[in-house]
């Protein structure tokens, strides 16, 4: 019986026992209000400077883990965090009016929510950086000078002033992050890097010298209260303005689109080897600007660069082309650089790369493209037809014929109100050509009986005589008369 006794007052003890330790467990589990008093000197990791930061022993502590930490204003010392890489991992962090912290390492603060009413202090050494692993939300200012840099990692609503900084960066993220910077608030760093899916709308006042943007990001600045613009990256994300000019001197590069009127008086350079840039807006280069494309292959966007304007673009200023590696364009090799709604102008100065011997650049502006072909080189035929005849100043074709009994090669439609017709045949690769006339009144390209027509015959003998182009000379002078009606005695019936 005593046994029985024994055993189950053993059996008391250890649940008694096991039930302080679970009770002690969760004491310890459970959160406390971390107010910093400073009392001691700056050291956050001085569990003197704390009040209420007690853990389940009612012993004082640090925070940590569930804790709510309040850093309230008139402090005897306020905190500075100076161990390197340290981690402040807490529940919530407040930032009081008048209140501040001061980051003079490498920092980074992991919590639930981080408000900032206060004042964040990055000392200005090369290296130092703070990382806020926490939504956050600046209504007072974070100071970091020409050396640090704050990164930031999830969402926040900013009343407040970031600067005068480095650089501010947005981590990437799996998931959408929305930064909102509200009217009041200001950004003036160096540098702004927008990691993957985060969107940043700014209502304040920004400015930078460089931004990067990527994939699945975008920055919104169409209700900023001022835009003072440096150069754009984009490497796959979106750039959003009612607005925006390239200062003389800037460049903007990158793959992704530009939602905007953009006026290019600098440089726009599309790709990272090769890309594209969208301009979802309107597009204007003036004189001072430059277009720069590079090509490695005839793809669009894989291999050579390209700029889309989804609405009108008038060119002007400077086309830069360059080849990549050891890329040699082949004839009929063609690169549809630009893509427009509707364009006019063109570039008024073209620098084009050097091609292999025989070959030479097109550059063929249309409605809606700027295409650059490879063609043999060649020479040109010009001359004038005159027309003598009552059928009236009509529009005169001139064809260019490799066989007089077959379709022209190339031909060019000239108009005159004095029926005299200067013309030129451009681009012509070596050989021996036939030139022919024809006053098409019924529009159906072939020569009929009522129609004048007349092939380049200096020696009237009633046969078309042959003109040699070779080695990229210019025939002039290929003169023809043109005369009333056509007489069909030597040849079969030709389509023009």
């Amino acid at each position: 019986m005593r046994e029985k006794i024994r055993g189950f007052v053993q059996i008391i003890l250890i649940t008694g026992l096991a039930m302080a330790l679970i009770a002690g467990s969760t004491q310890e589990a459970q959160a406390a209000t971390c107010t910093w008093t400073g009392n001691i000197n700056n050291n956050w990791h001085e569990v003197g400077n704390w009040d209420g930061c007690l853990d389940g022993g009612g012993n004082p502590k640090e925070p940590g883990g569930t804790d709510d930490v309040i850093i309230p204003a008139f402090a005897s010392h306020y905190p500075i965090l100076t161990q390197y890489q340290d981690v402040i991992n807490i529940n919530t962090l407040t930032i009081n009016s008048n209140a501040q912290i001061t980051v003079d390492e490498q920092t980074t603060i992991q919590a639930n929510q981080f408000d900032n009413n206060g004042v964040i202090s990055i000392e200005n050494e090369p290296g130092y950086w703070l990382r806020i692993m926490s939504p956050f939300n600046n209504y007072g200012a974070v100071n970091f000078g020409s050396e640090p840099a704050l990164i930031l990692y999830q969402p926040g609503t900013h009343t407040g002033s970031f600067g005068i900084g480095r650089q501010l960066s947005f981590s990437d993220a799996a998931v959408e992050q929305v930064n909102t910077f509200q009217a009041g608030s200001s950004i003036d760093v160096s540098v702004i890097m927008v990691q993957e899916n985060h969107t940043l709308n700014v209502n304040g006042q920004i400015s930078w010298n460089q931004m990067y943007i990527r994939s699945n990001s975008s920055v919104n600045v169409s209700g900023a209260q001022s835009v003072s613009a440096g150069e754009i990256i984009l490497q796959g994300g979106t750039f959003i303005s009612n607005s925006l000019s390239i200062p003389s001197g800037e460049t903007y590069s990158g793959t992704g689109t530009l939602q905007t009127d953009l006026v290019n008086a600098g440089i726009l350079s599309p790709g990272t080897s090769p890309g594209t840039i969208t301009v979802d807006g309107n597009y204007t280069q003036q004189a001072t600007g430059v277009l720069e494309i590079e090509l490695d292959g005839t793809t669009p966007g894989s291999e050579h660069d390209q700029l889309n304007v989804s609405g009108g673009a008038n060119l002007g200023g400077t086309l830069n082309v360059s080849l990549l590696g050891e890329f040699s364009p082949s004839a009929g090799d063609s690169f549809t650089i630009l893509t427009v709604g509707s364009r006019t102008g063109t570039f008024a100065t073209e620098n084009l790369p050097s091609l292999d011997a025989g070959l030479t650049w097109n550059v063929d502006y249309t409605a809606t493209s700027v295409v650059l072909n490879v063609t043999q080189q060649g020479g040109t035929v010009s001359g004038t037809v005159d027309y003598v005849g009552n059928q009236g100043n009509h529009t005169v074709t001139i064809g260019l014929f490799v066989d007089p009994s077959d379709p022209p090669v190339h031909t060019v439609d000239v108009s005159s109100t004095t029926g005299s017709y200067p013309y030129t045949l451009n681009v012509l690769y070596d050989g021996t050509y036939q030139i022919g006339a024809l006053m098409d009144l019924n529009n159906n390209h072939q020569p009929d009986p009522n129609e004048p027509f007349a092939w380049y015959d200096p020696d009237r003998n009633g046969q078309p005589n042959g003109v040699l182009v070779e080695g990229g000379n210019d025939v002039i002078d290929i003169d023809i008369t043109l005369n009333d009606p056509y007489q069909y005695n030597y040849l079969p019936l030709i389509i023009y």
